[in-house]
């Protein structure tokens, strides 16, 4: 006779997003919140799930089926976007930057090299972090089947390991790295769209954002993944372009396609110039997935070549 769930998880996402909010208000001192804080907090319980795994492993890896078994490279970066990491990324440099000169870095250069310091940290750890969670989940794949995400994966992982205690670790391993996530994004976005409307002040715009966010997580993962996973393969190819654009071409004056008459000379859409194999005439329904990801990273490349020409 308890409180229903959905009753639960929605006054649990009111004090979640209200808490989030209020530390977004002091972007420069994040750092301080959740990188000194948090961040070891949530490091160290991924590594005590992970080498728990190792000693005493679930189970053993299973063999691949469906997408996996097609083509497992494309097929796992594609679902790496559901991560968002990336999008993120793109977004996260203000707040660094301000978290840095509260450090007593002022000099524009400094500032721009402790940033990028700060990006390959971070690359490296998720690397890191995403490399020990998928290997765990690898070998929960002969024990656990059936499962509809990630997520469900992880809790009987951690369930089978620790028992009991062990859903309690997860679920503070999902809040650290949920609430550190939402609390940079909601600054971020709050400052971008208070440059870009100043008449909505900063705290307003965080605020909103958070009352937003909190509606969403109400409609659960599976159908939060159903909704979202159209538009992040919509929006990643053009974000990863750019990114790739500014790290290599950033030291640069001059614009990436130096060699116009070759840049149009060339047939975009050959597997020569986009790396891609070709797409099979008989694609039939279990590789549409494949075949959407191929023909849009064709496509924001010819939007690309358009550009430098």
């Amino acid at each position: 006779g308890g409180m229903p769930v959905g009753l639960v998880q929605f006054i649990y996402s009111i004090i979640f997003f209200t808490v989030a909010a209020r530390i977004a208000l002091h972007p420069e001192r994040l750092t301080e919140y959740l990188g000194k804080r948090l961040t070891p907090i949530l490091l160290t319980l991924i590594v005590i799930i992970f080498v728990v795994s190792q000693i005493h492993p679930t189970g053993s890896a299973a063999a691949p089926v469906g997408m996996y078994a097609f083509a497992p490279v494309i097929y796992g970066f594609q679902y790496g976007y559901q991560t968002m990491d990336a999008l993120a990324a793109l977004t996260f440099g203000t707040v660094i930057a301000l978290n840095i000169r509260e450090q007593g870095i002022t000099e524009e250069k400094a500032v721009v090299k402790e940033t990028i310091s700060a990006g390959w940290i971070a690359g490296g750890c998720l690397i890191l972090i995403y490399a020990m969670l998928n290997y765990v989940g690898m070998l929960a794949g002969g024990a656990f089947t059936g499962m509809e995400n990630g997520t469900d994966v992880l809790l009987l992982t951690v369930h089978a390991l620790f028992g009991n205690t062990g859903t309690l670790v997860l679920a503070l391993v999902f809040f650290i790295a949920c609430f550190n996530t939402c609390v940079s994004l909601l600054s971020c976005c709050g400052k971008y769209f208070n440059e870009l409307f100043p008449q909505i002040s900063f705290p307003h715009w965080v605020f909103l954002f958070a009352g937003l966010s909190m509606l969403i997580s109400n409609v659960g993962l599976n159908t939060i993944l159903k909704v979202s996973v159209p538009v992040l393969n919509a929006i990643y190819p053009p974000a990863l372009l750019l990114m790739t654009d500014a790290g290599m071409f950033s030291s640069t004056s001059s614009p990436p396609c130096r060699n116009k008459e070759k840049a149009s000379a060339a047939d975009p859409f050959s597997p020569d110039q986009t790396g891609l194999r070709p797409l099979p005439d008989d694609t039939d329904e279990n590789r549409a997935s494949i075949v959407v990801t191929e023909y849009t990273y064709r496509l924001y490349f010819r939007i690309w070549s358009v550009i430098c020409q």
